[in-house]
């Protein structure tokens, strides 16, 4: 004998027609209906998106991020009773009552590179300099380099083979692993 147990489902079902590859017009008519207070939009040519994002932001005073710039979104999706939240991590943790814990990731590159630790560090940050678009490195005196607030760049050896120790917080993912292939491929003697 089967057991059936009747759910209380509180919630409505809404349905809404539009094509899955909308034009313009149809991404317009969808806003439109809709009434979002984000909109991303993730395909098409970028000068056609450029184009299309400003007319979002005339008409519906939504103001979609830059089309065709990568982006990372870091927060917490936070469900209290039946609502569903994403807010800033830090806000969870200060909610929740929790300590923040640092994620490092740290790899060390062996270059065969003449000259003094400085040398190899100073031309890390040239070759930063010259790769990386609105560099904010800083060369310190010691020969280290730091960039973010969270990633460091150290040399270490002798005349002729040098440690390239990168160390990078989980938040600059991205950039210390673009970083971490300038020593691998970028060094030239």
């Amino acid at each position: 004998m089967e057991i059936k147990q009747v759910i209380d489902v509180k919630m409505s079902v809404q349905y809404m027609s539009f094509s899955a590859h909308p034009d313009a017009k149809g991404i317009m008519q969808l806003i439109s209906q809709c009434e979002p207070r984000n909109v991303l939009l993730v395909h098409g040519e970028a000068a056609k998106m450029d184009f299309l994002k400003n007319k979002i932001k005339q008409e519906f005073s939504v103001f979609p991020p830059d089309p065709k710039r990568p982006r990372i979104l870091h927060g917490a999706l936070v469900m209290r009773g039946n609502k569903l939240r994403l807010i800033d991590p830090g806000q969870a943790l200060c909610e929740l009552g929790l300590e923040e814990h640092q994620l490092r990731f740290t790899s060390t590159v062996y270059v065969e590179e003449d000259g003094p630790p400085t040398k190899t560090a100073d031309k890390i940050y040239q070759l930063i300099k010259s790769k990386v678009s609105d560099t904010n490195a800083q060369y310190s005196s010691d020969g280290s380099i730091t960039m973010s607030d969270s990633v460091l760049i150290e040399v270490y050896g002798d005349e002729e083979s040098k440690s390239v120790l990168v160390s990078w917080s989980h938040q600059d993912e991205d950039l210390g692993s673009y970083l971490l292939q300038i020593p691998k491929t970028g060094l030239v003697t």
